[in-house]
């Protein structure tokens, strides 16, 4: 294992590189939370096998781990965006003669597709496994009332409201609870700092546009992103560069059976093949 660290934009972003170094094909991974970590997505069973046969390139976000951030400044996509796009330039730099695939989990999918959207050929392709997506307004308020159920028992006051994500998370009752030592998860302080825009965003166009190869995982149980609304845009979108694969038995987290499922698909694409 290899540990790396660069700066960006005032903040150093933490990370390591595990697998087979004579490997030419490196996947730099997202991790999801929000707020998550990266010796999480190393401990997928995933990027375990991938290990294996290949290099895996792990980091902690701004704000996750050991990449110490101040979250009370709130995160812009672009910061985060940036953040990404550094981790990518540095493997590069020092894996010239490799190919560079990004793997994206849950809201490491998210982010990895915001990415794309201003950095659109950065790698050679893009695989990502239940990304947190919405394709309305609709859809993100229906994502906030599902995750909003963990929140409630650690803050109670919110289920007693029917705000808008964006206002109840800047209310200053809210803010002093996400800061005080009374919250645990960093999950809510990552959200608070993302509220003025995460749940705005219509992933439509931004699938439309997609230049690279890329390979989409999603459970059909899952409660986060449902696949019914995933496959609908998809279809609309008819995007030839994106190849889906709905998974039968999968919730949000990948499971072991799933993952062997997954890991042989991701060989066979980044050999070119078509599932």
């Amino acid at each position: 294992m290899k540990k790396f660290n660069i700066t960006n934009q005032g903040t150093v972003l933490y990370g390591m590189i595990k697998g087979q170094m004579n490997s030419k094909h490196i996947f730099i991974t997202l991790h999801g939370g929000p707020g998550g970590n990266m010796k999480d997505m190393a401990d997928v069973s995933i990027c375990k096998s991938l290990e294996k046969d290949h290099i895996c390139v792990y980091f902690d976000q701004r704000g996750c781990g050991e990449s110490v951030y101040d979250l009370k400044q709130g995160l812009t996509p672009s910061l985060l965006i940036e953040d990404v796009k550094a981790v990518i330039e540095y493997i590069k730099l020092h894996y010239s003669q490799c190919y560079i695939h990004l793997l994206g989990f849950s809201f490491g999918g998210y982010l990895g597709f915001l990415t794309l959207h201003s950095y659109p050929d950065i790698v050679q392709d893009y695989i990502v496994c239940n990304p947190a997506i919405t394709f309305s307004r609709d859809e993100a308020l229906a994502m906030f009332d599902r995750v909003q159920g963990g929140y409630d028992k650690r803050f109670p006051q919110l289920s007693k409201t029917q705000e808008e994500p964006e206002i109840v998370m800047k209310s200053q009752v809210f803010t002093d609870f996400v800061f005080s030592n009374n919250n645990t998860a960093n999950s809510l302080r990552y959200m608070h700092a993302m509220s003025a825009w995460f749940f705005k965003i219509d992933f439509t166009d931004i699938l439309k546009d997609i230049k690279i190869s890329t390979l989409i995982f999603q459970g059909k149980k899952d409660k986060i992103c449902h696949q019914e609304n995933l496959q609908k845009a998809l279809l609309y979108i008819n995007n030839n560069f994106i190849q889906y694969h709905p998974l039968d038995a999968c919730s949000h987290d990948i499971d072991e059976i799933n993952g062997e499922i997954i890991t042989n698909h991701i060989h066979k694409f980044i050999q070119g093949g078509i599932l």
